[in-house]
């Protein structure tokens, strides 16, 4: 695997760990 597709992998990991953050955060804020 080539350290580009590496980077890329994280990258997108880290975008979906943030849009499940903020969908989490934002339920809860609504749902009180």
């Amino acid at each position: 695997m080539k350290p580009l597709d590496y980077g890329f992998v994280k990258l997108i990991k880290m975008v979906i760990a943030a849009v499940i953050f903020c969908t989490v955060v934002t339920g809860i804020a609504g749902w009180k």
